[in-house]
């Protein structure tokens, strides 16, 4: 798999644990984008969190430190998308 090609979401029990990583990244530098959780990760409408392969060992760390609960962290394969002009 290359993981180049794919993006990493961590998903959320709700919007509120998924600030909560957020503002937990951001304090330390840790790159991550708001983002709806996508549905081919979960059925539940939401927001994820997309962040970087390499970071994932790092926010591994401050979810346990912090005890944020998350439902799980996918990787999906990034999708191109194509617009059409009208």
């Amino acid at each position: 798999m290359d993981s180049g090609n794919y993006d990493w979401y961590v998903l959320f029990p709700n919007h509120h644990v998924g600030l909560r990583l957020k503002k937990e990244l951001d304090g330390r530098d840790i790159k991550a984008r708001i983002s709806p959780t996508p549905r081919e990760a979960s059925k539940s409408c939401g927001i994820s969190l997309i962040v970087d392969e390499g970071d994932l060992p790092m926010i591994n760390q401050i979810i346990a430190e912090n005890d944020i609960e998350i439902l799980k962290i996918v990787s999906l394969a990034r999708k191109e998308w194509k617009y059409r002009s009208t």
